[in-house]
This record gives C-alpha cells, sequence and structure tokens, in this order.
C-alpha cells in the first residue's frame, strides 16, 4: 500500500473548504433558530375581516391560508367570524 502525502498548500486547501462549510451550516442554524417577533394586538373594527387582517400582514411569497389558520389558533378561534371590538393576536410579519 502506498502512503498518500498531501502538500502543505493541498492540506491548507483541504481545511478551508471544511471551515468554509462549517460556517455556512452553523450560520445556517443560527438564522433558523432565530426567534420569531412577538404577535401584535389588534381591535377588530367594524368590517374587517381574517382574511384581510392575514392578508395585510403574509409575507408576498407566502400562503395568507396559513395565516389565517395561525391567526385562529393563537386566538382559539372556531371559526372566521370577527367582532367588533374584539382583541386579537396577529402574527408580527
Amino acid at each position: 500500500m502506498q502512503a498518500h502525502h498531501q502538500s502543505p498548500t493541498l492540506r491548507l486547501l483541504i481545511l478551508l473548504t471544511g471551515a468554509c462549510a462549517v460556517f455556512l451550516l452553523v450560520s445556517g442554524r443560527v438564522d433558523a433558530s432565530t426567534p420569531e417577533a412577538a404577535p401584535m394586538t389588534y381591535q377588530v373594527q367594524t368590517g374587517d375581516t381574517l382574511w384581510e387582517l392575514a392578508e395585510a400582514v403574509t409575507a408576498s411569497d407566502a400562503d395568507v391560508r396559513v395565516v389565517v389558520a395561525a391567526i385562529k389558533r393563537m386566538n382559539g378561534l372556531e371559526s372566521s367570524a370577527l367582532t367588533t371590538g374584539q382583541t386579537l393576536l396577529i402574527p408580527a410579519g
């Protein structure tokens, strides 16, 4: 069996490549674990709909239905019916 001898330059390149890979993995995990912003409170006004409230805080690339479901879950709502004066927790965009 022949021993493989690596040049110092090749070893440095391998070490730097590994370090970059670890940095990218760790930085991705840090971003993924960043806590979400605290929910906002909103007092329902006459004519408000759950869909419109959700649409107002939904990112352009996100699904409004997911935000509607989150608002319902956060507020223990069984339906989408809102009452004027009702205070809702709304997920921060």
